[in-house]
């Protein structure tokens, strides 16, 4: 597996390193309870196997934030989303959060065939946090995107500035999919993430490497696994406000 690290310099990572990076910085990096939105690249150069593989990765990975998905202030929330020629929002935050709806959710993305159109998903992600559709924008939860990827935007639309609003509201991850020889679509996924952060990258060679990398860390963590305590709101209210870093 090659993995980019997300570094400017355009640096590699070894597999374990990627995989460390993922569980630390999106899995486990924060106690607040998290409003989480993947969004997926349904395009035409994804296909069956691909999302197959996508999907048994994030099945799995639901149950691996501390805290576990709900309806109290104390859980995580996730909604799902797809795009192609346009982005569809298959799943939002004020659904049912057990684990098995958020399988079903999973299990429902579908090939769509089509151009990369990322500006538009971005954009679309941005309405995806408001309260009408179950965001906590006003509750010390903090809210997360995670864009999974294998290309470059090859369609209208300004990713920087969809970019820079979904980031007014969320701070932006990003998985890529087999693009490390693609500096294109690399320079894009920089400009996508929160303040171009490369610790909020993460870059893999084929589809079937993320259903790997979750289950390893799934295996990992056992019945001892690093998991932190998730404050509550009066807590966290003591000692800090949101914030999209």
């Amino acid at each position: 597996m090659t993995v980019n690290n997300g570094s400017q310099s355009g640096n590699y990572s070894k597999e374990n390193a990627t995989r460390d990076n993922f569980e630390n910085e999106f899995i486990l990096g924060n106690k607040r309870p998290r409003d989480i939105l993947i969004i997926v690249d349904a395009s035409a150069s994804i296909n069956e196997a691909g999302l197959k593989y996508i999907k048994g990765g994030l099945k799995q990975m639901v149950d691996l934030f501390c805290g576990g998905f709900g309806e109290n202030t104390t859980n995580h929330r996730m909604a799902i989303a797809q795009f192609s020629s346009d982005a569809v929002g298959s799943y939002s935050f004020k659904a049912k959060q057990s684990k098995q709806d958020l399988y079903d959710a999973i299990d429902a993305l579908y090939p769509m065939f089509a151009y990369t159109c990322t500006a538009e998903a971005l954009t679309f992600a941005r309405t995806v946090f408001d309260e009408n559709n179950g965001g906590r924008f006003d509750s010390p939860s903090r809210s997360d995107t995670l864009l999974i990827t294998d290309g470059q935007s090859n369609c209208d639309g300004n990713v920087t500035e969809a970019a820079r609003q979904l980031q007014e509201v969320s701070t932006v991850w990003a998985l890529g999919i087999n693009v490390q020889d693609n500096p294109g679509a690399k320079a894009e996924i920089q400009s996508i993430v929160s303040r171009n952060d490369p610790y909020h990258i993460f870059s893999l060679g084929r589809f079937a490497d993320f259903e790997t990398m979750i289950e390893n860390i799934k295996e990992s963590r056992g019945t001892d696994g690093p998991c932190i305590e998730i404050e509550d709101e009066h807590s966290i209210n003591q000692t800090s406000t949101t914030s999209f870093p």
